[in-house]
This record gives C-alpha cells, sequence and structure tokens, in this order.
C-alpha cells in the first residue's frame, strides 16, 4: 500500500485564487456579458483579511464601472452615460 506525504495536501492558495478568477472572468465575458452592461455598487468592504477589495474584483471580472456607496445621483448618471458612450456599438434602434 502506498503512504501519502502530507505535502501532497499542500496548496498554492494565490496560484488558486488566479486560476479560479480567469475561469470566471471567462465565464462573464462568454456569458453574462451577452445580457448586458454592468455597474457593480458596494459599500468599498475589503474581505476580512484585508487582501481583497470587492469593487476591484468586480472590475477585474468585466464591469463596466464601479461605485461605492454611498453615491450621489449625479454619479450613477455619468457612469450609466460613460458606459452607454463606452458601449454605443452594442445599442439597437
Amino acid at each position: 500500500m502506498t503512504t501519502l506525504h502530507p505535502d501532497i495536501l499542500k496548496i498554492d492558495c494565490d496560484a488558486e485564487v488566479k486560476r479560479c478568477a480567469a475561469r470566471m472572468k471567462e465565464i462573464v465575458a462568454r456569458d453574462l456579458r451577452k445580457r448586458g452592461l454592468i455597474i457593480a455598487m458596494s459599500g468599498g468592504i475589503i474581505s476580512a483579511n484585508g487582501k481583497y477589495d470587492y469593487l476591484e474584483i468586480a472590475k477585474n471580472l468585466g464591469a463596466d464601472e464601479t461605485l461605492k456607496k454611498p453615491f450621489s445621483h449625479e454619479e450613477i448618471f455619468n457612469a450609466i452615460g460613460r458606459v452607454l458612450e463606452k458601449h454605443k456599438d452594442r445599442r439597437t434602434e
């Protein structure tokens, strides 16, 4: 019988996060982007370990714009305008 060494269970967490993020980015680009434009809104929370900024993650996954709460009416309207201008070729008459 083969004995497994404990090192076989070691995981490179940073590499796994990068692999998962790349896969999620692919899924967003392929499937979700077909459905519309994305403006991510959040309280700007950073993960408990301080390593991940959720708005930055949303941007990296393909959000067209990100807004940290609280935001004004002007900020949301400007974000919508920027997204629509950026994707004007996707609009249908």
